[in-house]
């Protein structure tokens, strides 16, 4: 409906075709989150997407074989909630300072930063870097 609204003339199909084709993987953090995985530490993959754009990206780059995937749309409550980064502490058996949180949305780092979570917000992969090594 919002397709005919907008005038556009392409099918469903053909729209989410399109729209998933402009997903892209963040080579450079990909890289470093295998690169740190492999010195130990444990990478979790946060998403807010909808389940065809979640199962879309994490199927076309093999992230499910790499990481552990939380998709919070299926949960209770949102990526930036309080009972967000609880869940996270609670499941992987956590303590606040046991945990980095990066994300490029100040939003999602507000609560974890409260409770005593290093928190990183970056904009690119130097600035992360950068962060990274000052908190690990």
């Amino acid at each position: 409906m919002a397709a005919k609204e907008l005038g556009i003339k392409e099918k469903g199909s053909e729209l989410r075709a399109r729209h998933l084709s402009f997903q892209k993987l963040n080579r450079p953090v990909f890289a470093l989150a295998k690169r740190l995985q492999a010195q130990g530490y444990k990478i979790l993959l946060l998403s807010k997407n909808t389940p065809g754009q979640f199962r879309e990206a994490a199927g076309r780059f093999g992230l499910q074989a790499l990481f552990p995937l939380i998709n919070t749309y299926y949960l209770p409550f949102d990526k930036q909630s309080p009972r967000m980064i609880r869940y996270i502490i609670k499941k992987y058996s956590l303590k606040p300072e046991e945990v980095v949180m990066t994300d490029d949305q100040d939003f999602n780092l507000v609560y974890p930063k409260k409770i005593g979570v290093s928190t990183i917000l970056y904009t690119n992969i130097t600035d992360l870097k950068q962060k990274l090594k000052a908190v690990l």
